[in-house]
């Protein structure tokens, strides 16, 4: 396993990769677990990456967003556990009207990284004039991690892009999600705030 753990260092790079580490710090319930190696993807491309590294090495792997929610059973986990902090929040798309008062927005799609954090997910929206994320306000956990369970996010999502068992890039609604996707990216419809 440490020669496995060497090449995916060797890849993803030395100062990215940390061996032997205490989980206390990554995960609020496992004060006492240890794992391999961690690696902490900033992006999607990063987050695709380690994944595809672990796949091609057989390597053991578990992402994991905030943390709010794993548990590890093992004392130790052999294998690399990647942190997902990809960040990423736009306005995909949005649809309106123009009229003599000005260009009204009606609703947007916002586009977040898995690894957004929920109450920032809130933050962005509520700024853009957007509703529909209120209950996220003071929600632990990552988009990543809950649109398998959120109910908020799972009845705005209209998209998922995801990388797949075969580690190819697909897009999935919440109805066809499989335990082996890495959740990538989500893209979600909001209606605007009543003026």
């Amino acid at each position: 396993m440490q020669n496995k753990i060497n090449l995916i260092i060797s890849q993803l790079g030395e100062l990215r990769v940390k061996k032997d580490i205490d989980l206390r710090d990554y995960v609020q319930f496992n004060n006492d677990k240890k794992a391999s190696a961690i690696f902490i993807a900033t992006s999607v491309s990063e987050l695709s990456k380690a994944v595809s590294l672990c796949k091609e090495l057989h390597v053991p792997y578990i992402v994991i967003g905030s943390g709010s929610k794993v548990v590890f059973k093992d004392p130790m986990f052999l294998g690399l556990v990647i942190k997902n902090r990809s960040q990423n929040l736009k306005i995909f798309g949005i649809k309106g009207q123009v009229s003599r008062a000005g260009i009204g927005i009606r609703e947007a799609f916002i586009e977040a990284d898995s690894g957004v954090i929920l109450s920032d997910l809130f933050m962005f929206s509520d700024k853009q004039g957007l509703k529909g994320f209120d209950d996220l306000k003071t929600s632990k956990g990552t988009v990543g991690g809950s649109v398998f369970s959120n109910l908020s996010l799972i009845e705005k999502l209209t998209q998922i892009i995801v990388l797949d068992s075969q580690g190819s890039e697909k897009i999935r609604d919440s109805s066809d999600l499989s335990n082996q996707d890495v959740i990538l990216r989500a893209i979600f419809h909001l209606k605007a705030k009543e003026v």
